[in-house]
């Protein structure tokens, strides 16, 4: 999806070099092993993180939904999907 720079224009944005290395998504993608080559993984680890602060508790059809326009190249969804619990399930011990 490409965004002229107006829509942004004064509006903060976050790059995964941005989000803390104590990020429950970060944590989570480190515990389950999710990365295989890495090219896919900024975009997802970006959208489980803003699912995750903007919806505590995601549904699966929520899931699904936010992560329905970032493609794995080499199909580690399995792995992403695991990911995903494990790092909904820290964000909600933590209160985050």
């Amino acid at each position: 999806m490409r965004h002229d720079r107006r829509e942004v224009k004064g509006k903060k944005i976050t790059t995964i070099e941005g989000l803390p290395e104590s990020n429950p998504v970060k944590r989570a993608w480190i515990k389950e092993q999710v990365v295989q080559c890495g090219y896919c993984q900024p975009g997802i680890i970006m959208q489980v993180a803003a699912l995750v602060s903007q919806t505590p508790t995601p549904s699966a059809d929520q899931i699904i939904g936010k992560m329905d326009d970032v493609i794995c190249r080499c199909g580690t969804y399995p792995r992403i999907k695991k990911g995903i619990k494990t790092a909904v399930q820290m964000a909600r011990k933590e209160g985050k």
